[in-house]
């Protein structure tokens, strides 16, 4: 019996380690490198760096067109960096967009040494915003998100922290807590899910904020631009159920699904068609003419 309760006891050890080590790099991710830089598609890159309201240094890119007529401010996903936006970027300065692509606290090269996977990132999209407008005040701006970026536009602007004239949000989950599910559920299975549910807790023991209060649908309301929602409709992080909350949320903002795409996917898979439908609803809303 004492072999038995050594086994158990070594089993549950080894359990709750590897649950610290899930929820250590949950709020600390790996920073990848910058995979594809504007340079590279032959745009001007210009470096920047600015401060967030609670003392993050950001850094990231401007491209600039000569005669800009809007600018549109991309930010990220979680685990990523600028670099993810860079092919909407190239579109959106060849019709006439100034673009800043910039780094999420802790992610890339800018400052942060944790994530909360939207909510402090909150100051981080106010503070791109705010540079936008202060080096272009006369031009309207948009706001892109790409899920925790999108989430972190969705609480920006409804804490008018910023302000923007339309919003573009790419996979925004619903409620963070549904979302940290889906993204054990892509990355683990079905089973073993499960067995990383406890990580929210102890994500919250190291001093995160509680997911079940970080809920999108509830702040989308209170965002007072126009928005456009755009979905895969195989999102495991963002299912069906969490993106018509957010539809039901905001029901007169445009809302896109496609189809044979997983989350963050749509740009990458049909770019045709969501170049189109985001250029239509900027055209719709009168940012392009």
């Amino acid at each position: 019996m004492t072999a038995v309760w050594i086994v158990v006891l070594s089993l549950l050890g080894i359990y709750l380690l590897a649950l610290f080590a899930l929820a250590w790099i949950t709020l600390r991710p790996f920073r990848i490198p910058l995979f594809l830089t504007a340079r590279a598609l032959g745009l001007p890159q210009e470096s920047v760096e600015f401060q967030t309201s609670d003392g993050i240094t950001l850094r990231g890119w401007w491209l600039v067109p000569e005669t800009p007529r809007a600018v549109i401010v991309l930010s990220h996903g979680y685990v990523m960096n600028r670099a993810e936006g860079v092919p909407l970027a190239k579109r959106m300065f060849e019709e006439g967009f100034a673009v800043l692509l910039y780094d999420l606290r802790a992610h890339g090269y800018s400052g942060g040494k944790r994530t909360s996977l939207g909510w402090a990132e909150r100051y981080d999209v106010a503070a791109a915003l705010n540079l936008a407008e202060e080096r272009f005040p006369q031009l309207p701006r948009v706001a892109w998100g790409s899920s925790m970026g999108a989430a972190a536009t969705v609480f920006a602007l409804s804490q008018k922290l910023a302000t923007a004239q339309a919003a573009i949000l790419d996979s925004v989950y619903s409620r963070l807590s549904d979302a940290n599910d889906g993204w054990w559920h892509t990355f683990l299975g079905p089973t073993w899910k499960e067995f990383a549910k406890p990580v929210k807790i102890i994500c919250r023991m190291m001093g995160a904020p509680n997911p079940a209060q970080i809920d999108v649908a509830r702040a989308l309301p209170m965002v007072p631009c126009p928005l456009i929602l755009l979905y895969g409709e195989t999102d495991l992080i963002v299912p069906t159920a969490s993106q018509q909350r957010n539809r039901a949320a905001v029901p007169q903002a445009d809302f896109a699904l496609f189809s044979g795409c997983q989350h963050s996917q749509p740009r990458w898979v049909d770019p045709d068609r969501y170049d189109d439908l985001v250029l239509g609803f900027l055209k719709r809303i009168d940012i392009l003419s």
